[in-house]
């Protein structure tokens, strides 16, 4: 865990605290637990029920000892948490050889929080982020002919988001609560048969808090041309609702910095996508190649819930992006190995019409991704596998060469030049992995797995950004997160 500690909380509150702090005077503790349980009762043959819970928990305890002017000794613990808890359950109902329902419902809870402590500054400042979303839903199906079935129903969902931010010096309380409100009617009719699958409905949503309609076509329709070649295209419509934001990077000790927050259609809109993809397909004698070309634009992005980490993140602006791109697929199994090839080609791009400029590389705008896997059983209980990725670095942001920082009354920023006009170093990464299954005895199975992520230990950047020096105020010095390095993993587990 040491690799992914490292990788995790780089550039957060427990690596670029100040310099009057050394290693010797923080300690950090992380422990986590998770759970899950699963009822399944059947009534008869036509009435189903299922119920299941989940949970998740994450804690991290961080202390730092400080030595004051009075050459007295200081101790703060400073915290992050992080909570999640789901509980389910359907109803499965067979009314006749034609008619379906199926009744679900949900609640989830997720909590992040975090109490800091400023040992040098004697302040505290404590953050909470927590989204509680409930729903229930009736889906129906009937069988109008062998070929021929309709589906419909109707979804509502509650979702609250709370977000509070307290400081002691200076006194300072913020709290909001936000709530929202969606029903939504659907309906779809599904037509089969041997070489034709044809699925085309639309989503009606009523945002009552907001008093808005979305509607929202979507098809998807698949046609074999012989036995070995096929063609399909899909379109849709979606919506969000919710989104993250950052802001400030080191919120929530710089760990979970984002924040989810509700859209008020106003400075925070919904989110609006339109996709559509066509593609053609074969396969024979367990051979797959696959090959897609899709275009999808989304409406209603915010500059504060895109990740920026440049003068952007900062500034209320209200865009779109849109993707222009190909995936291709090859894939060959026999009984005992299967390989495949994936390449993606895709164009990302933002527009922002009140930034100058107004179009620029998406942070995600990754050009080229080549990824590679193959699957060897050695023997019936003993597997290998090795896989690898490359892909194009991700944009970012530099500085104005030769005037690198701007002062700002009194507080100095970076001074970035053009928006993600720079790209990182390739990425590539080798992972392998193998698999072996004895067993104890009669009744105990065993199963022992030991893989290696990153085997060549190769260094990777996934991104930067710059700071102001803080020897130089004239200067900005580079910040640089890494990827994790050679890691092995193992682990074994009992089945009785």
């Amino acid at each position: 865990y040491d690799q992914y500690f490292e990788r995790s909380f780089q550039d957060s509150e427990l690596t670029t605290n100040s310099d009057n702090i050394d290693e010797s005077s923080q300690q950090s503790e992380f422990y986590f637990y998770d759970f899950t349980a699963k009822v399944l009762f059947d009534l008869n043959e036509n009435h189903k029920f299922r119920a299941n819970v989940m949970g998740i928990y994450n804690n991290l305890d961080y202390l730092e000892s400080f030595t004051n002017n009075a050459n007295e000794t200081e101790s703060k613990t400073s915290n992050l948490r992080q909570e999640n808890l789901g509980l389910g359950g359907a109803w499965d109902a067979l009314w006749s050889k034609r008619l379906s329902t199926q009744l679900t419902g949900f609640y989830t809870t997720y909590q992040v929080s975090s109490t800091d402590f400023r040992v040098e500054s004697d302040q505290e400042l404590f953050q909470e982020n927590e989204v509680i979303e409930t729903g229930i839903k009736l889906n129906s199906s009937y069988t109008i002919s062998e070929h021929l079935s309709l589906l419909g129903g109707y979804q509502f969902n509650e979702i609250g988001i709370l977000n509070a931010t307290i400081v002691n010096a200076p006194s300072l309380d913020r709290t909001k609560k936000d709530v929202l409100l969606n029903h939504a009617a659907y309906a779809e009719g599904v037509y089969t048969d041997d070489n034709t699958y044809i699925s085309a409905g639309i989503r009606a949503n009523y945002f009552q808090t907001l008093d808005r309609f979305i509607l929202e076509p979507r098809v998807n329709i698949r046609q074999s041309l012989s036995k070995t070649f096929a063609v399909s295209m899909q379109g849709e419509f979606k919506n969000q609702s919710s989104t993250q934001i950052i802001d400030f990077q080191d919120d929530f000790l710089g760990v979970e910095n984002r924040r989810w927050i509700l859209a008020d259609d106003q400075t925070i809109p919904i989110s609006e996508s339109k996709q559509g993809s066509l593609g053609i397909e074969y396969y024979h004698n367990n051979l797959l190649i696959d090959l897609k070309g899709y275009y999808k634009v989304v409406d209603g992005i915010t500059a504060s819930n895109q990740g920026f980490n440049n003068n952007i993140q900062f500034i209320n602006a209200i865009g779109s992006y849109d993707v222009t791109g190909l995936e291709f697929l090859i894939n060959k199994t026999s009984n005992a190995y299967s390989v495949w090839l994936s390449y993606t080609y895709g164009l990302n791009n933002y527009e922002f019409s009140s930034l100058s400029p107004s179009e620029f590389p998406n942070n995600i705008d990754i050009r080229h991704s080549i990824s590679l896997a193959f699957n060897y059983d050695i023997f019936d209980n003993l597997k290998c596998s090795i896989g690898g990725i490359w892909r194009t670095g991700q944009p970012f942001t530099i500085p104005v060469e030769g005037n690198e920082t701007v002062q700002d009354g009194n507080d100095t920023f970076v001074n970035y030049d053009i928006p993600n006009s720079q790209n990182l170093d390739n990425f590539m990464r080798v992972d392998a992995s193998l698999d072996y299954k004895f067993s104890i005895s009669e009744d105990l199975k065993s199963e022992l797995r030991i893989g290696v992520l990153n085997l060549f230990n190769r260094e990777n950047i996934l991104n930067t950004y710059y700071e102001v020096d803080p020897n130089d105020a004239n200067a900005a010095i580079k910040i640089e997160n890494r990827s994790l390095g050679l890691t092995p993993n193992i682990s074994f587990r009992i089945n009785f």
